[in-house]
């Protein structure tokens, strides 16, 4: 080759190089560092300062609103901008503020509000676990208990405040998950139902709406059962019942079905083959068990389950799991996995019975 030749080519080369980054590529990354953290918040004070509830009755403008919160007027139509750029609101050429499909998820009326999902995540408790993502990865351990010198469940249980913040958040991102779950599989096959670890028992209160005959039985710690939601009288009183316990030493006897919803993603694998023995062990000849949790798929995917898998990381040392992974888990139960049944949403329901007989 030309001499002259390859001096130019490698000229050539070494501009490319410096040129950096693809423009498109660079935007998109500047953009990423640049707004998520900041939206995320401009979401949560969105959902404080009950914006979305205004919004519903008319479009207003920021200074509307802003005399309705006590919120300043300038700085409210700034980070109401902000959020019109991401679809969440939308202004008109009269300046007034609207809902979006979006936002109205953030109204605090109606069912599956995402208002407690907001404050929870952007809560002073999650922002510094968050903070310490690097200590998880270069330890693979959670920073949450090096942070707090708890683990996540202790300092819940010694903090009135946050423990009611953290329940309002599992609450509101559970209440959707009622009806892609009744949509895709049917409950009233089981006679006796027991959601374990249920929280404040929404869930198995629309389970149990969604069946005629289906008794259920609502388990969890009991500090937190005393906080759980009652059943309107007189339509499910007779079917719903409430048990306070630990699912590390033993479940309610004799169910026909074992829900395990956003639990076992909580536990590593030691754990949560505990619960999942447990389940085994009290069920009914021919009970299942049912896992709803997020799902990992394969590789390169938008997804939120792999987000949700970097919470679990630094908060517990639980994971989110592939359909192998809860097989394993599964089969170290003596359990078999029968069905995985993906919703049309976030989650997917895994289905499993005992191999044999308990």
């Amino acid at each position: 080759m030309n001499k002259n030749r390859l001096i130019q080519r490698n000229s050539n080369a070494l501009n490319m190089k410096d040129r950096g980054p693809n423009l498109s590529a660079r935007n998109q990354m500047l953009s990423l560092l640049g707004a998520q953290a900041l939206a995320v918040h401009a979401i949560a004070i969105a959902a404080d300062l009950g914006i979305a509830d205004l919004l519903d009755a008319q479009p207003q403008t920021a200074e509307e609103l802003a005399a309705k919160t006590g919120a300043n007027p300038d700085a409210l139509g700034r980070m109401l901008h902000a959020l019109n750029s991401i679809g969440v609101f939308e202004q008109d050429v009269k300046g007034r503020h609207r809902n979006t499909e979006l936002s109205a998820t953030l109204r605090r009326d109606i069912p599956g509000s995402l208002s407690g999902w907001a404050r929870y995540m952007t809560s002073n408790v999650v922002n510094r676990t968050f903070e310490g993502l690097s200590y998880s990865v270069m330890t693979g351990q959670p920073v949450f208990p090096k942070l707090f010198e708890k683990t996540l469940f202790e300092y819940l249980a010694g903090d009135h405040a946050m423990g009611e913040i953290f329940a309002g958040g599992m609450s509101s991102y559970s209440s959707s998950s009622v009806c892609e779950a009744v949509e895709v599989y049917d409950f009233s096959q089981a006679k006796r139902i027991a959601d374990i670890g249920g929280g404040h028992g929404l869930f198995l209160l629309g389970i149990l709406s969604a069946t005629v005959s289906s008794r259920g039985i609502l388990f969890d710690l009991p500090e937190v059962i005393v906080q759980a939601a009652a059943p309107e009288p007189p339509v499910l009183g007779h079917r719903y019942s409430t048990m306070g316990g630990d699912f590390f030493k033993s479940v309610p006897d004799r169910c026909d079905l074992y829900i395990l919803r956003h639990v076992i993603h909580d536990w590593a694998d030691e754990e949560a083959i505990r619960i999942l023995e447990n389940c085994r062990n009290a069920m009914s000849p021919g009970g299942k068990v049912v896992i709803i949790e997020l799902l990992l798929k394969a590789p390169n995917q938008p997804a939120f389950a792999p987000f949700m898998d970097l919470t679990m990381l630094t908060l517990l040392r639980g994971r989110e799991r592939t359909v192998s992974e809860y097989r394993e888990i599964l089969t170290a139960a003596k359990l078999r996995l029968t069905r995985v049944v993906p919703t049309n949403g976030l989650h997917t329901l895994i289905e499993a019975e005992a191999v044999c007989p308990a």
